[in-house]
């Protein structure tokens, strides 16, 4: 259940999501079959749900019993804190927010860069000065050779660049960054 609801929500469809998360939860705490790290996967799903549903309190409640049940040495550790720190800016707390975000520095290595979610996390907060400096220690630039493990990092420096007032700059990296998404099938 758990990929098909990752499928689902990263096509926008989070009904659906919620629903499959909910029943990889049943599926993970059905009798004698029961699995902790199932239902702490379930619990971060759908409190990414919750959160792009702006139901920030029942969203927290969520990665709250996902990190009680996946413990600290999880692959997704980081994916918990992530989702904590987005979710505490949300509430308008950012300096937990950071901290939560600093914590996903330091956790074990997860498929999410945490430092790009970082960057993107100061930009929201009016940081602008500081999310250069991360794109800056990267060495990213607008000209880089793209690929889909760099995409993300390259996204934020696409919003980097927005936050300087330079569109010029930005839009010619988002298009490529299309393009290699459409060369890879993956535009739908």
């Amino acid at each position: 259940c758990y990929p098909l609801a990752e499928i689902q929500r990263g096509q926008g469809k989070l009904g659906a999501a919620r629903r499959t998360y909910r029943e990889s939860l049943e599926l993970a705490t059905a009798g004698d079959g029961s699995s902790p790290f199932h239902e702490a996967e379930a619990h971060i799903g759908i409190a990414e749900v919750l959160y792009e549903r702006d139901h920030l309190d029942d969203a927290m409640e969520h990665v709250r019993r996902s990190i009680e049940r996946g413990g600290e040495e999880t692959w997704f550790r980081q994916r918990q804190l992530i989702a904590s720190a987005w979710i505490h800016q949300a509430m308008g707390a950012p300096e937990a927010a950071l901290d939560a975000m600093d914590d996903a520095l330091r956790a074990p290595t997860g498929p999410t860069d945490p430092a790009a979610e970082r960057a993107r996390l100061l930009l929201a907060q009016g940081r602008t000065a500081d999310a250069e400096e991360w794109a800056e220690e990267g060495a990213l630039t607008p000209s880089d050779e793209l690929s889909y493990l760099r995409e993300r990092d390259h996204l934020v420096l696409a919003r980097v660049l927005l936050a300087r007032s330079e569109p010029a700059k930005a839009l010619p990296l988002l298009e490529r960054l299309e393009a290699l998404a459409r060369s890879q099938d993956r535009n739908a």
